[in-house]
């Protein structure tokens, strides 16, 4: 039974998800925090792609503030990331306990449905073992791929607006799914997860 600031492995069929830790910065990271044009729509302030790393996972505490690796193969190859902020607000259904999500993948594993995989390992934690009743992400309006893959996904809009700060004006849509639709949507696959408390 995962407890608040325990470090975790969830692993899936093709993907694992673990939580990041400062070793994990120790080979070059550049390949899967992705090059910038995958890194167009992520916001992150400007600094170099481990220091930026090494903040996340020293700010992450495992309890309102999540840092993952999702890694591939035998090796437990890193091959991106997915970083998740626990807020409570309304997405239409009344004040709920939510996860605000955002991944990348290293340009060398795009379009193979890792981070697909990956987003569901660790909604499945979310809504499992930390009980989050929605997972919300903000995503850019400009990033047209990623907005019609998360309806497709089954996520709604909520609400519009604009970005205040590093991209002021930017227009950010923010999306949600309730527990229920992800349980009922992802039940298969959740079926098959397993998770494992690191140590």
């Amino acid at each position: 039974m995962w407890s608040p600031g325990q470090h975790v492995k969830l692993i899936g069929p093709s993907v694992t998800v673990q939580t990041l830790v400062e070793s994990d910065l120790d080979d070059p990271i550049e390949a899967w925090v992705g090059s910038s044009a995958r890194n167009e729509f992520v916001w992150k302030p400007k600094m170099s792609a481990r220091d930026y790393m090494l903040g996340l996972i020293r700010h992450c505490d495992g309890a309102t503030r999540f840092i993952f690796g999702i890694r591939v193969g035998e090796a437990g190859q890193l091959i991106g990331y997915r970083k998740v902020q626990l807020t409570t607000e309304d997405n239409g259904r009344g004040a709920e306990l939510t996860a605000i999500p955002t991944a990348v993948i290293g340009d060398s594993w795009a379009g193979h449905a890792y981070g697909q995989e990956a987003g569901a390992l660790a909604n499945w934690f979310m809504l499992r073992a930390v009980q989050v009743r929605a997972i919300s992400p903000r995503i850019y309006e400009a990033n047209d791929k990623t907005c019609h893959l998360i309806e497709r996904l089954g996520y709604r809009l909520v609400r519009r607006f604009e970005e205040t700060g590093q991209n002021t004006g930017a227009t950010v849509r923010h999306y949600t799914i309730s527990a229920e639709e992800l349980e009922a949507r992802w039940a298969e696959s959740f079926a098959q997860f397993r998770m494992e408390i690191c140590s």
